[in-house]
């Protein structure tokens, strides 16, 4: 990112994705390419506490109008495809995510888990789209410092890809 000053970059959401890569990297060994990861996640985590109490609000805010937007969202897709449809899928994913970034961490979870088992049904246990779900569980559980069960998660997800 070249502006230094976008919103994406002073967020939380950017932080945890910097931080997500050094996590990455640190399991490859790389360890000087993960320093560089969460030295700059650590700093733009520090930008973004210093949120204002109003500012976090409104944060807050968004990501609940988001929650909204999602299951309206979800709800007609029931209706038009069913229960078990890819899309449905992805949407699940979706509200897990706002649900993970607000720290309703059980609800997230749900999602993810949903959001897993459609696209299994959906496209096979060995699709790349299976991937998505497994790594936002693996996140769930390294969140909760279950990390045995993050880098099973974390495993699966990897073989799927290399497979694909």
């Amino acid at each position: 990112i070249d502006d230094r000053n976008e919103p994406l970059y002073n967020s939380i959401v950017f932080a945890n994705l910097l931080n997500n890569l050094g996590c990455i990297e640190c399991h490859k060994m790389n360890m000087l390419e993960a320093d560089f990861y969460f030295v700059e996640a650590v700093q733009i985590g520090r930008k973004a506490v210093e949120f204002s109490k109003n500012e976090m609000k409104v944060y807050l805010g968004a990501y609940r109008h988001l929650e909204y937007i999602f299951d309206r969202c979800l709800s007609m897709q029931k209706r038009a495809l069913g229960n078990n449809h890819a899309e449905m899928a992805t949407t699940q994913n979706n509200i897990g995510m706002v649900y993970f970034e607000i720290g309703r961490i059980n609800d997230a979870m749900k999602s993810f888990l949903h959001s897993l088992h459609v696209t299994r049904w959906a496209k096979g246990h060995n699709h790349p789209d299976t991937a998505i779900p497994l790594l936002h569980l693996g996140r769930v559980h390294r969140i909760r410092c279950e990390y045995g069960k993050a880098l099973q998660l974390y495993n699966k997800a990897l073989n799927i890809k290399r497979t694909n």
